[in-house]
């Protein structure tokens, strides 16, 4: 039987590309959508900024609680089923926010219910993406996490249009209708692994007779024996134990800390430094654009270049971003910081999984993942309300801005002593 690789036009893979890139566009709208609606929300009910921006970590909360749960049900479970519940999860929470009345609502609406629905949208498409991809896969990911930023360019001016024009209680529902329907659709094309087709990851060689569409189930059985035996390298624990690990996850909070934090304030720091709320909300759009350049440039230049130097590049220009927000905004200063942002923040997003599939194999993605998502939780939480709290005390981002651009240089030069672990010490540690 001809195989299916030679018979698609395109490799499947790519197709799960493409929906786990539109899924993804949910993470962009939540994450941006944020930072849009925060005005609305201070000035209707007069609650203090950190009070306000910790409905923002609350979702963050959720959903890197649920991220880790997620982590350990893509292994199990078929990502439409998971992506599926989870579209219906942000479509209700944010129909729900718009009855808020006091602040415990949009906890639980916007924080806990979209959050537990935005969780189904990261781990289970990159666990996917990762699994169908050997080689070009700095290429695949860099691609499907650009969706964020799609969804972040279309999101922001959409979604302050709505605001000005009907106001944030008609607004959230449409939001949500359209973002659920959207998902719950891409979601039915993505397929678990490459064997599901009778495939092989893109760019691996495979047994002999093994990629037809219908394999013995001795060939079969042969072939997912051999997957799993060069995809099982590592070991959860054993993983998270090594030096490469604890580097990562302490980029991974640095990263999530600033980033978090500066878009949870960005419009109102800027529209209330005078700048019209149109043009600061396109500020967010640059951020969306300039960061799909960043995560398909950095993440190929990554197979090139390596992923050090990936990370190095994507953590300099961070901190360099956050410098410009230290004076009082202008537009020039504002449009330059949003390409900075969006190139760096595009930039080692897809570094990340890329780097856990390098050095620790596929076998136990999903898992290694999802702990190092932890940070979503410590990240998401600590920045907002930082921000937030200094401003309450201070009437100024200055210092939470400064601080900001000091931990992404401190993560740049971390970079610098990432190493892959040995695989004789993980046989050794596995077998103590």
């Amino acid at each position: 039987m001809e195989s299916l690789n030679k018979r698609a036009p395109i490799f499947y893979g790519w197709w799960i590309v493409a929906a786990a890139t539109v899924v993804l566009c949910s993470q962009g709208v939540m994450f941006y959508g944020f930072g849009i609606l925060f005005p609305s929300i201070l000035h209707e009910f007069g609650w203090s900024r950190a009070l306000t921006s910790s409905i923002f970590s609350v979702h963050i909360s959720a959903n890197s609680l649920f991220i880790l749960l997620m982590g350990y049900l893509i292994d199990r479970y078929s990502p439409r089923l998971l992506i599926g519940v989870g579209a219906l999860f942000i479509g209700a929470g944010l129909i729900l926010s718009s009855f808020t009345r006091e602040i415990w609502h949009l906890y639980l609406f916007f924080g806990v219910i979209v959050g537990m629905g935005a969780s189904s949208t990261y781990v289970p498409p990159l666990t996917v993406v990762t699994r169908w991809f050997e080689k070009k896969r700095g290429l695949a990911l860099g691609i499907t996490v650009t969706g964020i930023g799609i969804g972040g360019f279309l999101g922001s001016p959409f979604l302050n249009w709505l605001i000005q024009g009907f106001g944030w209680r008609v607004a959230l529902p449409i939001l949500g209708i359209l973002t659920g329907t959207i998902v719950f659709i891409a979601a039915m094309v993505l397929l678990g692994h490459p064997r599901e087709k009778g495939l092989n990851p893109y760019g691996t060689s495979s047994p002999r007779g093994v990629q037809g569409r219908h394999p013995s189930p001795l060939l079969r059985r042969e072939a997912e024996s051999w997957g799993e035996n060069v995809a099982s390298d590592w070991k959860l624990w054993d993983a998270v134990k090594t030096p490469a690990f604890t580097i990562l996850f302490v980029m991974f909070f640095f990263a999530e800390v600033s980033l978090v934090g500066v878009m949870g304030h960005l419009f109102t720091h800027a529209s209330e430094s005078g700048l019209p709320k149109h043009v600061v909300s396109w500020a967010y759009s640059v951020i969306g654009i300039a960061s799909l350049m960043g995560k398909v440039g950095i993440g190929a230049l990554s197979d090139r270049i390596g992923r050090k130097a990936a990370f190095f590049l994507s953590f300099a220009l961070k901190g360099t971003a956050f410098v410009l927000l230290l004076p009082a905004p202008n537009l020039y200063f504002l449009y330059v910081f949003a390409v900075l942002l969006g190139l760096s923040y595009g930039g080692w997003t897809p570094l990340f999984p890329a780097v856990l599939g390098d050095y620790f194999g596929l076998g136990a993605m999903g898992k290694i993942f999802s702990i190092l998502t932890i940070n979503f939780l410590l990240g998401g939480t600590c920045g907002p309300v930082l921000a937030g709290w200094i401003f309450d005390q201070r009437g100024s981002y200055f210092i939470a801005f400064a601080i900001f651009s000091g931990i992404c240089y401190v993560a740049a030069a971390l970079s610098l002593l990432l190493k892959e672990p040995d695989r004789n010490r993980r046989f050794r540690m596995g077998t103590s």
